[in-house]
Order: structure tokens, then C-alpha cells, then sequence
């Protein structure tokens, strides 16, 4: 009887260690995952912040486009005359 406890005494220590293995693997693989993500997030930001600049910048290049385009038909209509 005192066998048979011991026995699986030291099957549940052999669980209790694998359990624990697996447990800090996956908290391991959790923390990967969270660092990926907030790399991720950041760059996700920068290029937000980036697209933001590059359309202000459109916005602003195409009116200026808009102006020249008008003064450039204010000139040929002058010459026309």
C-alpha cells in the first residue's frame, strides 16, 4: 500500500513538472506575442502618422496644382486675345 502511494506521489510530482514546463512555454510564447503586438502597434501608429502627413501634403500639392492650372489659363486666354 505504502508503495503504491509513493508511486503516485512521484507520478504527480512528474505531472506537476511537465504542467509547470508547459505553463512557462506558454507564458513565453505569451509574452512573445504581446511584445509582436505592441511592435506592431507602433508601427501601425507611425504609418498612421506618416499617411496623415502624406495626404495633408496631397491636399495642399493638388491645390497648389489648382492654381497654376488657373493662372495658366488666365495667361493662354490673355494670348488668345
Amino acid at each position: 500500500m505504502f508503495d503504491q502511494k509513493v508511486k503516485f506521489l512521484v507520478f504527480l510530482y512528474l505531472i506537476l513538472g511537465e504542467s509547470q514546463t508547459l505553463l512557462a512555454a506558454a507564458a513565453e510564447r505569451e509574452r512573445a506575442a504581446t511584445e509582436e503586438l505592441l511592435s506592431n502597434k507602433i508601427q501601425m501608429t507611425s504609418t498612421e502618422s506618416q499617411n496623415s502627413l502624406l495626404r495633408q501634403e496631397n491636399t495642399r500639392l493638388q491645390a497648389q496644382l489648382e492654381v497654376e492650372r488657373n493662372r495658366l489659363k488666365k495667361i493662354e486666354n490673355e494670348n488668345s486675345r
